[in-house]
């Protein structure tokens, strides 16, 4: 599950420079946060979306990795989001996801929503 996890929030990058949501997040940003948060959105909301079909896929431990990569370096441009930030993002794509009516275009812009209030 771990590497699902990763492999979402990659795409998630994918698809943020494909839709230049990256440039959006990271206008006038110190730090990478709001770009990498959205990618744990999109990775959750991709996770939602597979237990939606597989209702009996265990997620647990692509959570509890997403959640140990969050750091404090709050001053790095390269932080990434706290603990708490990173797995509220996962959590809010996977509720998305999780519902299966919403496309790929609402969940980046929701997640775009999600993660202003991080900013």
């Amino acid at each position: 599950m771990a590497i699902l996890a990763v492999c979402a929030h990659e795409f998630g990058h994918i698809v943020q420079y494909d839709t230049r949501v990256h440039d959006t997040l990271s206008y006038g940003q110190p730090t990478v946060k709001l770009v990498e948060l959205h990618a744990d959105f999109l990775a959750g909301y991709y996770l939602g979306l597979r237990q939606s079909d597989q209702p009996s896929l265990r997620l647990f431990s692509a959570g509890a990795f997403i959640h140990d990569l969050g750091d404090n370096n709050f001053t790095s441009p390269t932080h990434h989001g706290t603990k708490e930030e990173r797995t509220a993002a996962l959590e809010g794509g996977y509720r998305l996801g999780r519902d299966a009516t919403a496309d790929i275009g609402s969940a980046i812009s929701s997640g775009v929503e999600f993660v202003q209030q991080f900013s």
